[in-house]
């Protein structure tokens, strides 16, 4: 089923987020995606990003926190979740950066 909102215009205009328009529960997925293989075009488009794919096996959708180090390990990569309440804060760190890092924003 999935979801899609609008970014906040203040964080739109830093230029620092991608947000990749999907319905489906994948959307931790496409946002990996998009920060690791960034388009040249249509940045918010799930279509410009179909032919990359990541490594999901046994991973259940939507993403928990609980699922997010399974999918570092499978996937090579490190990722850290920040949240912005006024300010920007980190909800998740990463226990071993890895060369492949992705810092992604939680709305």
């Amino acid at each position: 089923m999935g979801c899609h909102f609008e970014v906040p215009r203040e964080i739109i205009l830093k230029k620092a987020v991608i947000n990749v328009r999907s319905m489906d529960n994948a959307y931790f997925v496409w946002s990996m995606i998009a920060v690791l293989y960034l388009a040249k075009n249509h940045v918010d488009r799930k279509s410009s990003y179909l032919h990359y794919t990541m490594n999901l096996a046994n991973i259940e959708f939507p993403i928990t926190f609980k699922g997010i180090p399974k999918f570092e390990n499978l996937n090579n990569i490190s990722i850290n979740v920040y949240i912005d309440n006024k300010q920007i804060r980190p909800l998740w760190f990463t226990d071993d950066k890895k060369e492949k890092h992705v810092n992604l924003l939680y709305l």
